[in-house]
């Protein structure tokens, strides 16, 4: 019985060193310095560092900036003619397909 438990206690730690381990791997792909990655407490309790907090939120203003400037170059290919072109033709296609019976003119 006293084994069992020093088993589920090492298993514990375990656990407790590689969710240590996979949250400050999660930091430094969020753009945490290696620095202030080692600030990290162990405990998960505690509360984050705030160097830790400051390149978090960065890295989440960069990532707004990425996405609001993403959306815009897309908004503008979708506002051109040339698409707006395109999708009438497609349309008119579709019309004449769904119009006809004859084979030749539906292949």
């Amino acid at each position: 019985m006293l084994d069992t438990e020093q088993e589920k206690q090492q298993r514990q730690v375990l656990f407790e060193q590689e969710r240590y381990t996979q949250r400050k791997a999660w930091l430094k792909d969020r753009g945490v310095s290696s620095q202030n990655a080692e600030l990290l407490p162990e405990e998960s309790d505690e509360p984050t560092p705030s160097p830790i907090t400051r390149d978090l939120k960065r890295f989440t203003c960069a990532q707004t900036v990425a996405e609001d400037t993403h959306c815009q170059a897309a908004r503008k290919a979708f506002e051109g003619a040339w698409l707006k072109e395109t999708e009438k033709e497609l349309q008119d296609c579709v019309r004449r397909l769904h119009s006809t019976q004859h084979p030749p003119t539906r292949n």
